[in-house]
């Protein structure tokens, strides 16, 4: 509008108006003349429901005036749904899971635009205990959560090292939580370099004095999954891992026991009158993908039983082992018998 025009509509309209409404008026003269248009009702963020998630009929507020529009500038989560292309007035409301959006655009469901698509995200593993510590710290930390989880309780290791002698005495499964490091657990000996004792193995599993129970299968049950054991040394059988009488360990995931040095039997493992199952059932799961590993094929990584028998396991008493899946037993060494596996008594295998 040209400077000569504005003055003279704005001469005319104060003759038959108040000096209050003149600027709203003139104000609106301007939206006409130049093409512009004001919104009177003020954009609110997308309105989440009580759980977090944004409500999918009305985002931007309860009332259905607040979620009217005519472009998806008009609403809070910048999506103006319309039945027709001819229709002028649409719906604000969020985008669909798997449905095209831009970045601004706000997905239903808790979904975030990613690559132009609403993906709903799984959330990252949050770990019991993130290993922020030294490993005697961190050692500490998991003895605690072991003692404070109740029985049949899961505990989750964010990557790092553990350094513990652990007494496993009722049912808990112990993982790694999978956030692109090693969770690795070893015995106080391995970690401090101190005379090894006889009970100094990094899982102790079982309750003792006598680590009975009255028939197989009923004393505690630790469930490893992603979970290393590694460098451990004790004086007695089972430098890593002792499964006692009636006990049950089962390693799943890609678990590994690696780099134990024992001079007695079982360097890395001892289950005497326990169960013990490795990797996953492929019959029962055919997406089974545990890849548990005993040993290394580097001789410097692997397991050594020093003048005595079985530098993985030891399996005495009534034991049973069961092997499945991608499971391997790979470059033990042994003085004595049985490099990978020492069978005696009425075990099976």
């Amino acid at each position: 509008m040209e400077a000569h025009t504005f003055d003279r509509l704005t001469r005319f309209l104060a003759g038959r108006l108040s000096r209050r409404a003149i600027p709203s008026v003139a104000v609106s003269a301007v939206a006409l003349a130049t093409g512009a248009t004001t919104d009177a009702r003020p954009r609110r963020a997308a309105a989440p429901s009580g759980d977090g998630v944004i409500d999918e009929r009305r985002p931007c507020g309860p009332a259905a005036r607040e979620n009217r529009c005519k472009s998806d500038e008009d609403c809070c989560t910048f999506y103006c749904r319309k039945a027709s292309s001819s229709q002028l007035v649409g719906r604000c409301r969020c985008i669909k899971p798997g449905k095209k959006c831009e970045k601004k655009q706000s997905c239903c469901g808790g979904a975030v635009c990613q690559n132009k698509v609403c993906t709903i995200v799984t959330p990252k593993c949050i770990p019991t205990i993130p290993a922020t510590g030294t490993p005697e710290v961190n050692g500490s930390a998991l003895a605690a959560a072991i003692a404070a989880t109740p029985a049949g309780g899961t505990i989750v290791l964010g990557s790092g090292q553990y350094a513990a002698d652990l007494s496993i005495q009722k049912d808990v499964t112990i993982q790694s939580c999978d956030d692109g490091g090693e969770v690795v657990v070893m015995n106080v000996t391995a970690y401090t370099g101190t005379s090894p004792s006889l009970q100094g193995r990094a899982f102790f599993v079982g309750v003792p004095p006598s680590f009975e129970r009255s028939g197989k299968g009923l004393g505690p049950t630790l469930t490893l999954v992603g979970i290393t054991v590694t460098r451990n040394v004790a004086s007695g059988d089972g430098g890593g891992i002792f499964v006692g009488n009636g006990a049950t360990l089962n390693m799943l995931g890609a678990s590994v026991i690696r780099g134990a040095q024992n001079s007695a039997d079982g360097a890395a493992m001892e289950v005497i009158g326990g169960i013990l199952n490795i990797g996953c059932d492929r019959v029962a799961n055919s997406t089974c993908t545990d890849s548990v590993l005993i040993g290394d094929p580097d001789p410097a990584r692997t397991n050594r039983a020093l003048n005595s028998d079985a530098a993985a396991i030891q399996v005495s008493g009534a034991s049973t082992v069961v092997i499945r899946g991608n499971a391997r037993l790979s470059g033990n060494i042994a003085d004595g018998s049985g490099g990978a596996m020492y069978i005696t008594g009425t075990s099976t295998v």
